[in-house]
């Protein structure tokens, strides 16, 4: 059974999407936006995906999202999927999702 818990305001994650690739590795998808108009500024967020059984703190995928590369206008809405992939076959049953905010220079 799966349990999400989300204790941050900005970004609302939309979606959440659990695969398996061609080689049958787990890949996670997170459909994530800002909440408001720009209301991320010029963040860069890392988004950490971290093993809480087996292999406790170790980091299984990661990705980064400079979110003012990704509004398609000015004054709108970032949006972004942020695509975790893996490396393993062992379903992604006991893990964490860290989200790091820098202001982008």
């Amino acid at each position: 059974m799966a349990k999400i818990e989300w204790e941050v305001g900005d970004p609302l994650i939309d979606r959440v999407d659990l695969s398996q690739d061609e080689q049958g590795l787990w890949v996670v998808k997170l459909s994530v936006r800002e909440q408001q108009t720009e209301s991320l500024g010029q963040k860069v967020i890392r988004v950490r995906m971290i093993d809480q059984g087996r292999f406790f703190g170790k980091e299984i995928a990661s990705e980064t999202w400079a979110v003012a590369q990704t509004r398609k206008r000015k004054g709108m809405v970032s949006r972004r999927t942020l695509i975790l992939r893996t490396g393993t076959n062992d379903y992604p049953d006991n893990t964490k999702i860290e989200f790091e905010f820098v202001e982008q220079k």
